[in-house]
């Protein structure tokens, strides 16, 4: 079952028009851009099963650590490769890097051997916040170029926000509060 980029909308909490309210058409090939790289994104377990990385690593031979090192350099390399098909000054070469900086940040913090308690929760918290930023960017790109995502995967890192208001059927107008 599939979440419809609406639904996803109504997660958001802060946007004050309706999705299509809007006079914006993306342009196409960002588009392209974008549904594939939601695709690449829902076969990165590292990214939504939170059976990764939440548990004691230690207790368990650290047999984590490599998996998710090495997926999070995949995804940075994905998100590299998919900068080169952008313009440099639209949206979504800044979120994309945004996010590929994230991943950057993840690896330098968790580039020593995990060596006790302390080093493994630095490593659960750098998951924690690299899933964080990832929803509220897949997210918004899901919003803004209208791609519905698999429920049972993705879904579980988009903010949790609720829309208050229901407003015509054409979509929602979320109230902050």
């Amino acid at each position: 079952m599939k979440l419809s980029f609406k639904e996803i909308l109504k997660r958001i909490s802060g946007v004050s028009t309706p999705v299509f309210g809007i006079s914006w058409n993306p342009p196409r090939d960002e588009r392209d851009v974008v549904s594939a790289l939601i695709t690449y994104f829902e076969d990165r377990r590292v990214l939504y099963d939170l059976r990764i990385g939440n548990y004691s690593i230690i207790a368990h031979g650290i047999a984590d650590y490599p998996y998710v090192m090495e997926s999070i350099l995949e995804i940075r390399r994905r998100l590299g490769s998919d900068l080169e098909k952008l313009d440099r000054s639209s949206d979504l070469f800044r979120t994309l890097s945004t996010m590929r900086a994230a991943c950057r940040d993840f690896l330098d913090e968790n580039s020593k051997p995990l060596n006790g308690l302390e080093d493994e929760n630095r490593f659960q918290m750098s998951l924690g916040k690299l899933r964080w930023l990832f929803g509220q960017h897949i997210a918004r790109l899901c919003v803004q170029y209208g791609i519905d995502l698999e429920e049972d995967k993705l879904v579980r890192i988009l903010p949790h926000g609720k829309a208050v208001n229901q407003s015509s059927d054409e979509g929602t107008t979320p109230n902050t509060v």
